[in-house]
């Protein structure tokens, strides 16, 4: 891809010195580094004082391009014309004439492609701006129009503020992480619609399930222990080292604290904010540094009564993030209006769901503020986004996970409904990203009492697995099973082999005719003679078996021997987990006898121990269910999971979640949940709130229809 590189060096006698490089993308930023000559040279003059650049006869000053961009009127002046004006300082001579050749040559490029085609194209033309000059950084370069271009909102050529730090290696995840940290009080008043970002936040990446993972971490709301000795922001610390996320964001007020930037937590138990300062950003992400740090932090008073000032301590902060090897901050750069920043979440991380690259989600970002406001509002231009490294390198790449097993998954009618499946991500991540060594891994269980949602997480973790190009067998006991369910331990495997009419899907694919083997030793078994005494069909008779037939462990061990053949001959094509849940219809409720003797020691405990190469096996079951199978001693020693119910501080969070997931109107739901609060009376909850939630939310708008 095709580069301009300007940069803008700091004040001499003689005015700015403005270079310019040109070529191929990563060739271009290897020789930027180095004391390689530009391929153009313009030196920005000094106006007559010498105290700043020469804007022309009758030209606004630049001080008032800083106040228009703090939100202030200014009789005879407007954005369009600050933007012409700054692209005026960069169109300059030699360095101009190649400057605006690229673009033209782009702009060309981009609308000869078909509407289609624009929507998954890449960028034409990226122009990297490295203003070195103090002064001259603070300036709001994302104005700078070319006539009607204005680069900041133009997908084909962006203009991308640069930064010469090293960005991190990028991690190859299959999800895009996302920790949101709220770092207001929950009543904030002023300035902050942290509500409403948060719900479009919300709205984005639920949209987006497969491709984001994401965490929100409510600096006021965290569900502690008061006596407990870790601080708000050791919580803090300890949930970005866990969650190691590729996107930060942040959404609060920012400060100065000690000559440099903060940004404000409100800590709940002591009832007052507490400054996360730039040094301590930097000390927590050196260790696994973001590719994206957001902050949405520019909020203050401060930032009104002086707009500079404000604009220097969050630099402090981008410069703290860049400094940990952050490879791209986005930050504001005065006080951005909630519904406007609502608008550029929605914007940046669909675009970012999409893998397309960071500067392409801010443009995307400022587009939707771009149509919600007029274009002289001055949200759309607030976003700055700095990099280190090719916006399109930073993010884990998608090309893990196909285009139609998405499609798929996302239609499913089993799967689907799993979009409203809220929270519980930590112990799906457990489930699916096992951190601790010592736990054996092929197999998990996932354990709670009735109606917590185990057989949804169950479901979650079956979806994922296949969405990873992995074979999943769900085993429903308690919805499967067409007449009864099974009773015996060959009724059993039979049920978990499934049928051979069965059509097969993504949960339950037909694996029937995998299984021979184990079909010819029930045969033998059914025809009261030895293996091998009876034609080899691999069809099986469909004939209930007489258990007390099968008196030899010999008998057994060639029934099992059987099905876990077909099982290694399935894996040996793709990776195969299978899941199993409902374990106390197997009976009617009763569990078989023969069930420890038989299917733990012959079937699960071989998956366990690694015996059946490349099988894994999920269990969804409540503790009880554990115990009667003969299965406890697998679970603690096995990764695996126990939910409870929801803790009180986490209502709100999670039943906006839920809201968003459902698709309900905003301002009805707000009203339904905050009507809940005080009925939970600070306790723990289960998860069937959510239904009462529904349920009232639909009565009441049945009502007003």
């Amino acid at each position: 891809m095709k580069a301009i590189f300007l940069r803008v060096g700091e004040r001499t006698a003689a005015g700015y010195p403005l270079e310019l490089f040109e070529g191929e993308q990563d060739a271009l930023l290897e020789r930027i580094e180095g004391d390689n000559a530009a391929d153009a040279l313009e030196t920005i003059p000094l106006n007559a004082e010498g105290t700043g650049p020469d804007l022309g006869a009758g030209a606004i000053r630049l001080s008032t391009i800083l106040d228009l961009i703090s939100g202030h009127e200014i009789e005879g002046a407007s954005l369009t014309g600050a933007g012409t004006l700054l692209f005026g300082l960069l169109n300059r001579g030699a360095v101009g004439k190649r400057w605006l050749g690229a673009l033209k040559n782009a702009k060309k490029q981009w609308y000869a492609l078909r509407p289609e085609q624009q929507l998954t194209a890449g960028v034409q033309l990226r122009t990297y701006l490295d203003v070195r000059d103090p002064y001259l950084a603070r300036l709001p370069w994302e104005l700078v129009r070319d006539e009607g271009d204005m680069l900041a909102l133009h997908q084909w050529a962006p203009l991308t503020r640069y930064s010469s730090s090293t960005p991190a290696a990028r991690r190859e995840d299959l999800e895009l992480r996302v920790l949101l940290v709220i770092g207001c009080h929950p009543k904030a008043a002023v300035g902050i619609a942290w509500v409403d970002e948060l719900r479009s936040f919300l709205t984005s990446v639920c949209r987006q399930r497969d491709a984001i993972d994401f965490e929100v971490f409510e600096a006021f709301n965290e569900a502690r222990d008061p006596r407990a000795a870790v601080t708000l922001k050791g919580e803090l610390r300890q949930a970005i080292a866990t969650f190691r996320p590729h996107v930060l964001h942040f959404v609060g007020h920012g400060r100065s604290e000690g000559g440099t930037g903060a940004l404000e937590l409100f800590d709940f138990k002591a009832n007052d904010v507490v400054p996360w300062t730039s040094q301590e950003l930097k000390n927590w992400l050196e260790a696994t540094p973001p590719a994206v740090v957001l902050l949405n932090a520019c909020r203050t008073s401060e930032a009104a009564a002086d707009p500079e000032a404000a604009i220097a301590a969050l630099a402090s902060m981008t410069g703290a993030a860049l400094g940990a090897n952050v490879g791209c901050v986005v930050s504001m750069q005065h006080d951005i209006e909630g519904e406007a920043a609502a608008h550029f979440a929605e914007g940046f991380y669909e675009t970012l769901a999409r893998r397309q690259a960071v500067d392409v989600a801010v443009i995307n970002g400022r587009k939707r503020i771009a149509d919600a406001f007029p274009y002289e509002n001055r949200n759309w231009a607030l976003p700055v986004c700095t990099v280190s490294a090719p916006p399109e390198t930073l993010l884990p790449a998608r090309d893990r996970i196909s285009p139609q097993r998405l499609t798929e998954v996302q239609s499913h009618p089993d799967i689907a409904p799993l979009l409203s499946f809220v929270d519980r991500r930590r112990e799906r991540r457990t489930i699916i990203h096992p951190t601790v060594d010592a736990l054996n891994r092929n197999v998990a269980f996932v354990v709670s009492e009735t109606k917590m949602g185990k057989s949804s997480l169950a479901r979650v973790i079956a979806r994922w697995r296949w969405l990873t190009e992995q074979r999943v067998v769900y085993v429903d006991f308690g919805i499967e099973t067409p007449q009864r369910a099974p009773r015996d331990v060959i009724e059993i495997l039979r049920h978990m082999r499934g049928r051979d009419e069965a059509s097969g899907d993504i949960l339950r694919p037909n694996i029937h005719r995998a299984f021979g083997a184990f079909h010819d030793a029930v045969n033998a078994i059914l025809d009261d003679k030895p293996l091998g005494a009876i034609p080899a069909s691999g069809i099986d008779k469909g004939l209930l078996l007489d258990r007390n037939k099968v008196t030899s462990a010999r008998a057994w061990d060639v029934v099992f021997d059987g099905f876990l053949s077909g099982l290694k001959s399935l894996a040996k094509e793709r990776p195969m987990t299978l899941v199993l849940d409902h374990l106390t219809k197997l009976g009617a409720g009763v569990v078989p006898d023969d069930f420890k003797e038989h299917i733990v020691k012959r079937l699960i405990q071989p998956i366990h121990r690694g015996d059946v190469a490349g099988v894994t096996m999920v269990v969804a079951a409540t503790a009880n269910e554990i115990d009667q199978c003969g299965l406890t001693a697998l679970r603690t020693s096995s990764v695996g999971v126990s939910l409870g119910n929801f803790a009180f501080e986490h209502w709100e969070l999670l039943a906006r979640e839920f809201v968003v997931r459902e698709g309900m109107e905003s301002i009805i739901a707000e009203e339904t949940i905050r009507k809940y609060t005080p009925l939970l009376n600070e306790k723990p909850w289960k998860p069937r709130w959510f239904l009462r939630l529904k349920e009232d939310y639909e009565e009441f708008v049945g009502t007003r229809e």
